[in-house]
């Protein structure tokens, strides 16, 4: 007998914890959105994101599905509402900042090593803000060593950084040729690369901390 077939029973379990992710996906679509409209967007997408990312860390950690019910998702919205918002629009000025000053330096300078120098800044920039909220949710920091923190992290962390990277890339490429993907659960596909390998690099961090004061 081929010993390396899968029972019947085995695959009914997979197939049950597949749609119950899918299931988890979904739900946090449906929450994400009602909480944007709820803030008005504009004060809505920082929370409702972070509560998503969350969720996941809570997946990750407790290696479990949680039971996410709209009155959690709102409990842990309200909870950051203003703290989301206040990192998410300082981080959102510092790079509308950026970007302008890539357009006087393409549009009036001209010149082709100012371009590239800030260009690279923003690029980092970018990185960084990748970091912000997963160190937010791990951390209890200040406001400015919450930059401090991601800067770090994005600094110790490459393999990570490349990794979030290509993984929203792939996100984002296949939800192109799948739209419906855009509509029932693009958030949390985003939001999943992200939080996996900013967990691990987090953790890696941690463990080389405690084996340096061990």
């Amino acid at each position: 007998m081929n010993q390396h077939k899968r029972s019947p029973h085995s695959i009914f379990d997979f197939t049950y914890s597949l749609g119950k992710f899918l299931l988890f996906l979904i739900k946090l679509q449906v929450f994400w959105f009602l909480s944007v409209l709820k803030g008005c967007i504009l004060l809505g997408t920082f929370p409702a994101s972070v509560t998503v990312l969350k969720f996941f860390y809570h997946l990750f950690e407790e290696k479990q599905i949680p039971q996410v019910l709209y009155s959690d998702f709102q409990t842990s919205f309200n909870n950051l509402f203003i703290s989301t918002n206040q990192l998410g629009y300082a981080a959102g000025m510092l790079l509308g900042f950026l970007w302008m000053d890539l357009r006087i330096a393409a549009v009036y300078l001209q010149n082709p090593f100012i371009h590239m120098g800030i260009l690279l800044l923003f690029i980092a920039t970018v990185i960084v803000i990748l970091y912000l909220f997963p160190v937010f949710l791990r951390y209890d920091l200040s406001f400015t060593q919450y930059f401090k923190q991601a800067l770090f992290l994005s600094l110790c962390s490459l393999i990570e950084t490349v990794a979030i990277i290509l993984g929203i890339f792939v996100v984002t490429a296949v939800s192109t040729f799948f739209p419906i993907l855009t509509i029932v659960a693009f958030v949390p596909l985003f939001c999943l690369p992200l939080s996996w390998f900013s967990l691990q690099s987090m953790i890696k961090i941690e463990e080389k901390n405690r084996t340096l004061t061990q």
